[in-house]
């Protein structure tokens, strides 16, 4: 069940992001390798965050990529994994502090040559091959949203037509979106 929850939330990462940056041939940055080491040792085991009771790293890095990445509008080529979530921290969608520890884990890579986006996308690719046992290819050159994102990420409480629709619009098909919510 995990590995097809992270299987549709990687697809939606990944299309969200190919069909809408075009993706720069980039070196790897000292910032990336640092964040790659300090990612290796928190997410050492899938079942731990730090110390935090009651959480888990990856999990939180797979939540923070999805709810950056779900309110992509495919027609309109509007939103993806661009770092927008930076701006949507206060939105009921997005309250807790799983998206909060995301950002708290990437700020110790970022710089100049490196997006948030990226970052995002590298701690979603950790997390997928560390606890989903995924290869997940990482392609650099993102960048960063200078705003919020349209709102609109499904909540449990979200009848089941408007979450349809809303993956629909940031291009899940019927069954991805059935094992995304299940």
């Amino acid at each position: 069940m995990i590995y097809s929850t992270i299987s549709c939330i990687y697809s939606l990462v990944v299309t969200t992001v190919m069909a809408r940056f075009p993706i720069v041939r980039t070196s790897i940055h000292l910032s990336l390798i640092q964040f790659k080491t300090y990612t290796t040792t928190e997410i050492r085991t899938c079942g731990s965050n730090g110390g935090r009771v009651g959480s888990q790293k990856a999990s939180e890095w797979v939540r923070t990529a999805f709810h950056d990445s779900v309110t992509h509008d495919a027609a309109a080529k509007t939103g993806g994994l661009d770092a927008s979530i930076q701006f949507e921290l206060d939105r009921p969608e997005n309250l807790g502090g799983a998206l909060n520890n995301t950002l708290s884990d990437i700020t110790i890579a970022l710089d100049i040559r490196t997006s948030a986006a990226d970052l995002l996308a590298l701690a979603f690719v950790l997390a997928a091959g560390r606890c989903g046992d995924m290869y997940v290819p990482l392609r650099l050159g993102r960048k960063d949203a200078t705003e919020a994102g349209i709102m609109g990420v499904p909540e449990p409480q979200t009848d089941l037509n408007t979450t349809r629709r809303r993956f629909a619009t940031a291009s899940l098909s019927e069954g991805m979106t059935s094992k995304v919510t299940a």
